[in-house]
């Protein structure tokens, strides 16, 4: 087929090791197939079933959350981060929609030496947004745009403000649930890190 000889030659390229692709039309699933392995240690083939970490994608979700509370009334683009987290010392031009659009100027956590240790002995939510608040900024906000990591894990935190809930119980009641998306959840253990975000 077709899509086979695209898909090896790609996953050549890109040096993937599994992949799944589906193609559907007008709810029906056309075509579904696993490609690669699912661990490069035992070799395991790909089955079109295995779930996978969508690492940053997961921005999208945390996005339509602050939209929806937009909506809701319960915050506003132009407002200030600052007036959401004051403790941290954030500078008060940067702008929820600036952290949406990646304009804020915030240094990326995922390039702090202390990532690694984050990752693998876990951190608290604040240690992070103080290092990230005392980081130099990489320019004036709204001036440039730059991918951070910042940006989304800072929303993550001002969806949990705002609400009185974890991200986890906003992703379930605003998203997962109403759009019934039975196969997609928050992996309990990495979730300071995924809601957030971060390729794992």
């Amino acid at each position: 087929m077709a899509v086979d000889a695209v898909v090896q030659s790609s996953m050549q390229q890109s040096g993937v090791p599994g992949i799944t692709i589906a193609v559907a039309k007008n709810n029906t699933m056309l075509y579904v197939q696993g490609y690669g392995v699912t661990d490069v240690t035992t070799h395991q083939a790909m089955q079109p079933r295995v779930i996978f970490e969508i690492g940053s994608i997961t921005k999208q979700f945390t996005a339509a959350l602050i939209m929806k509370l937009q909506e809701q009334g319960k915050l506003h683009l132009a407002d200030s981060m600052a007036s959401y987290l004051p403790e941290y010392g954030f500078p008060a031009p940067i702008t929820i929609r600036m952290l949406l659009t990646h304009t804020s100027g915030l240094a990326d956590f995922t390039d702090f030496p202390q990532l690694g240790a984050w990752i693998q002995n876990g951190v608290a939510e604040a240690t992070v947004l103080i290092a990230v608040s005392q980081a130099p900024l990489q320019f004036q906000p709204g001036t440039k745009y730059s991918y951070s990591n910042s940006n989304f894990f800072a929303l993550g935190t001002i969806i949990e403000r705002i609400t009185g809930q974890s991200y986890a119980a906003n992703l379930d009641q605003q998203i997962l649930q109403p759009l019934a998306l039975q196969s997609t959840y928050l992996c309990a253990s990495t979730h300071e890190f995924v809601r957030h975000g971060l390729h794992r």
